[in-house]
């Protein structure tokens, strides 16, 4: 009886570490927290699986190569992204202090998929095709992969029972669908995907209750 229960703990804790972890996110994007989107248009991580299968059976047939079907292209939304830094004040008197803001990198361009899709580089969109070995692959320039800001201090009053916080907000376009890979007219690849574009970078600083 110990023989078997040890074997079951050896097997229960081999499979924890198999397991992986993705954080969970409102938009399905590590970098954004929220998307001001048109009516009636919607992202990526709101589609059922049941959604995407019945996509999946738009997609045009084909021999060889990507085919796709999209549910939008470039729909102009507002973001709200990068958290630089956020303090509160839960004492009866004010403080301030100085923030050098030397530098915030992020991704001009933010892809989030579904399935077997491979992603290769981050930024300003070339192209989505094949590359090698019949993965579905979607393909970047890698030229100003990061976007560095200007230098520059802030002093900052932050006053009793207030909390500062200083983010990145602007505005992006986003596409989003579903695709397929076909060798030989047989579909070997399949995923869902979404591309955020970002096209303004704002810095907005908040004061709200702490």
């Amino acid at each position: 009886m110990k023989i078997l229960i040890i074997l079951l703990a050896f097997f229960s804790f081999a499979g924890i570490k198999k397991m992986s972890y993705e954080p969970y996110t409102e938009t399905g994007h590590d970098q954004f927290e929220s998307f001001e989107i048109p009516n009636g248009r919607r992202i990526l991580i709101s589609y059922t699986n049941n959604e995407l299968k019945r996509k999946y059976k738009e997609v045009p047939y084909g021999l060889f190569g990507n085919k796709y079907s999209y549910f939008d292209k470039y729909i102009p939304v507002e973001y709200t992204s990068t958290v630089i830094f956020s303090r509160s004040n839960k004492t009866r008197e004010s403080y301030t202090f100085d923030y050098d803001l030397e530098e915030v990198n992020y991704s001009q361009v933010s892809v989030s998929v579904k399935g077997n899709i491979n992603i290769e580089g981050v930024v300003k969109i070339k192209k989505v095709d094949v590359k090698g070995k019949g993965d579905l692959s979607v393909t970047y320039d890698e030229e100003n992969y990061n976007k560095v800001t200007e230098s520059g201090s802030l002093k900052i009053v932050v006053h009793p029972n207030k909390k500062m916080t200083l983010r990145i907000v602007g505005e992006a376009r986003i596409t989003n669908g579903v695709s397929k890979y076909y060798f030989m007219g047989i579909c070997f690849k399949k995923g869902a995907f979404e591309i955020v574009e970002i096209k303004s970078t704002i810095y907005e600083l908040i004061e709200e209750d702490a």
